[in-house]
């Protein structure tokens, strides 16, 4: 969704900037940012994937978790880098 990253720290602005800009694909589920515009987009992305990895810090109310729950659901093959941690898990 545009403007996801508003409130983030300019830091990470600029890197997302940057992978938004060299990105050979992107999937922008709504012209602006408004609630429920992740999932749709977490949604997406686990229907249209074979695979997937998946950063995760262990917030079981993220988004990311909510992709993690969906990517199981659909038994789809994913691994986890979880970047606390430093553990990587591979789940088929």
């Amino acid at each position: 969704c545009k403007g996801q990253q508003r409130n983030w720290p300019e830091a990470d602005q600029e890197i997302f900037k940057g992978l938004v800009r060299t990105s050979k694909f992107k999937l922008i589920s709504k012209e602006l940012y408004t609630d429920g515009c992740m999932k749709n987009r977490n949604q997406a992305m686990v229907r249209d994937c074979d695979w997937a990895i998946v950063v995760f810090e262990g917030n079981e109310k993220s988004g990311t978790a909510q992709t993690l729950r969906m990517l199981e659901k659909a038994n789809k093959p994913h691994i986890v880098v979880n970047s606390k941690t430093k553990t990587t898990t591979v789940r088929r």
